[in-house]
């Protein structure tokens, strides 16, 4: 699973959006049909609305890898389906299974929400209150916590502060903020939440090292062939990790752009969230079916987030 057919791409808006439009090949579909051969037959995901479908319909019961698989051979251009990445946010989906088999995948699983606490519940609930810009900074500034007991409390005051004393100054343009402006000062809350945790916030263009030990997971010494170069993880705009394990990533982008979102939310992030989860499951087995990565993409508008639905069961 860990030879993904995808492009080497770099970081710039016009090299991620070729990578988009790449033809496949029939060596590649080749591979694909290699990798789906090799997976344990009594291991494959039959849903239970397939089931029912074929059963109304006399129809062959097909499972989620089979369905993944065929799609993935009527492809023309690389998709994620190629290293059988299930991502629903892809509208390409709808056309390969029922809404009532869309519905039962996303529901499969323990959920992928935390509970926030009593505390910072209520906190957001004052906050909801507030009207004007002033109110909400004097209020957020102002809120009682025991850094050292409540960090998470710490982390919420601080962060709305620091967010709502941008909008006191018309002169501050946020439409024209960079890439990196928009990382450091509107949507830094993302990583400082981890301030007093075990996990770091590593930004400024890093590579993930899951997605590049998958890259070169088949090097080897040269012999009859030459010794590949050695390939870099993709690189994203924040990796979450604790020491050899990545938890999750962040791309953001100046100003919105559909299609650089629908390649890193699409595309890019899914490969790199994979081979995270990789990571953590070949390391950790007893943690398949419970590990979560996420994935951020913020593009100029109101943050979406990304989960993927790896298929385990491929594993």
């Amino acid at each position: 699973m860990a030879n993904d057919i995808t492009p080497v791409t770099g970081s710039t808006t016009s090299s991620s959006i070729t990578a988009t439009k790449l033809s496949l090949h029939l060596s590649d579909k080749r591979r694909v049909q290699a990798v789906f051969d090799q997976l344990d037959r009594s291991k494959l995901w039959y849903l239970k609305a397939t089931i029912q479908l074929s059963q109304a319909d006399n129809s062959e019961v097909l499972s989620v890898e089979e369905k993944i698989l065929n799609f993935a051979l009527k492809c023309n251009y690389i998709h994620s389906c190629h290293s059988f990445i299930l991502d629903l946010n892809d509208e390409n989906w709808r056309e390969v299974f029922t809404k009532e088999e869309l519905q039962e995948i996303h529901s499969d699983g323990p959920s992928t929400i935390r509970h926030i606490d009593r505390r910072m519940e209520a906190e957001l609930d004052r906050l909801e209150g507030k009207v004007t810009i002033r109110e909400i900074y004097n209020h957020s500034g102002a809120i009682e916590h025991d850094l050292e007991k409540e960090p998470h409390i710490g982390w919420l005051s601080t962060s709305v502060t620091s967010l709502s004393s941008l909008f006191f100054n018309e002169v501050n343009n946020i439409d024209n903020y960079m890439e990196s402006d928009r990382m450091y000062r509107l949507w830094f809350f993302l990583n400082t939440i981890f301030d007093n945790s075990p996990i770091n916030a590593i930004g400024k263009e890093k590579s993930s090292v899951s997605n590049s030990m998958a890259r070169n997971s088949k090097r080897k010494i040269s012999a009859v062939e030459e010794m590949p170069n050695r390939r870099i993880g993709r690189k994203v705009d924040t990796v979450y990790s604790n020491g050899i394990f990545e938890f999750g990533a962040l791309e953001i982008g100046n100003k919105y752009n559909q299609t650089k979102e629908m390649k890193d939310g699409g595309f890019k992030l899914p490969h790199v969230m994979k081979d995270m989860l990789l990571t953590i499951v070949q390391k950790n087995p007893t943690m398949l079916n419970k590990a979560h990565v996420v994935g951020y993409i913020i593009n100029g508008k109101p943050i979406e987030e990304y989960y993927l639905l790896y298929i385990t069961n491929t594993h």
